[in-house]
């Protein structure tokens, strides 16, 4: 390889010239949205560099700017003495703060494959050693959380989900809506979701039947290792399916989309001593004592029956609507 003298010919840098050994390192498919720099001398160049709309990767940090950019660069072949411009990859800070752009390394581009900078092979230019290492990756994956940029005339952020991959952005599941839609990249922000709690009001989606797709309320009723979750459905016998789940893991719950429906407090606490009607058999129509076991705030519970075997039923009961059940009742003692 022949040795060669680079200067750069864009309007806001610094003139550089140096001699370097000239590398060749290829790129393929499409820009890849996120670049990480883990391994480097200059260490205010380490992070994570997102591709943004002018298609310069861009990574904001302690109020600097820095870019991952290409740009035309003149190179001067040492032994042949010919000045040929070049497209070629420069790691810089670019913000206002600089007079000039300041470039870290320099590295060439293979015109052939010119959509992401090469992984290695960066030479320094007021960077120190050891060069870069560039690693690549999407924004996202199928199922991951993410939040939706509102347009100009907007204001609302809304929650979505990815479905799937697309060219220069991605399908999207928004919030309050079944219907997927493709959102360009720089429309969608990372969202990690907050850990959820034994109590919090989350919601699901339906898989399959007459409500296929359709997100209802759950409630989580236990937290299990590798992020799973026991959940129990709020409303499940209107959407005819089963009150309880298992193991529901994190990706397939998000947080309640507001809504004009709110949900009041229910009135029997766990632990509490009430009645509870028998609604079949013999004894139908008979409030008999129980202990509420569980609550749920579309006012539902699981009880246990203090005698069970008195009027034939079963022990316990689940998901008890409220009107079934009611305070104590005092029986007036005849002291006559």
């Amino acid at each position: 390889m022949s040795s060669v003298s680079v200067s750069l010919s864009r309007s806001k840098s610094r003139l550089s010239k140096f001699t370097e050994t000239f590398t060749r390192k290829s790129s393929t498919g499409e820009p890849s949205e996120v670049i990480t720099i883990r391994s480097c001398g200059t260490q205010c160049l380490k992070g994570k560099y997102s591709l943004a709309p002018t298609g310069n990767w861009i990574m904001r940090k302690g109020g600097k700017t820095y870019e991952i950019l290409s740009d035309e660069a003149v190179i001067e072949d040492s032994e042949t003495g010919e000045s040929v411009t070049h497209q070629a990859w420069f790691i810089s800070r670019t913000d206002e703060g600089v007079e000039y752009n300041i470039d870290y390394y320099w590295n060439t581009m293979d015109i052939s494959n010119h959509s992401t900078p090469p992984s290695a092979g960066w030479n320094a230019l007021v960077g120190q050693d050891p060069p870069p290492k560039l690693t690549y990756r999407f924004m996202f994956k199928p199922q991951d959380q993410c939040l939706v940029l509102p347009d100009k005339n907007e204001e609302r952020i809304f929650h979505g989900r990815i479905i799937e991959r697309a060219s220069g952005g991605y399908v999207v599941e928004i919030e309050n809506s079944t219907i997927a839609t493709y959102i360009p990249k720089h429309k969608l922000k990372s969202y990690i979701p907050p850990p959820l709690h034994v109590g919090n009001v989350v919601e699901t989606k339906i898989k399959n039947g007459r409500w296929r797709n359709m997100w209802i309320q759950c409630q989580i009723t236990a937290t299990n290792p590798n992020e799973l979750y026991d959940v129990h459905v709020l409303d499940w016998r209107r959407y005819g399916v089963c009150p309880n789940a298992k193991d529901v893991p994190r990706k397939l719950l998000r947080e309640v989309s507001e809504t004009k429906e709110t949900r009041t407090k229910p009135n029997f606490e766990i632990g509490k001593y009430i009645e509870t009607k028998i609604i079949s058999g013999q004894h139908r129509g008979i409030w008999v004592e129980a202990m509420v076991e569980n609550v749920y705030m579309d006012k539902t519970y699981d009880i246990k029956v203090l005698c069970p075997a008195k009027y034939k039923i079963c022990r316990r009961a689940l998901s008890v609507p409220e009107h079934l059940i009611r305070e104590p009742q005092l029986i007036k003692l005849n002291t006559e």
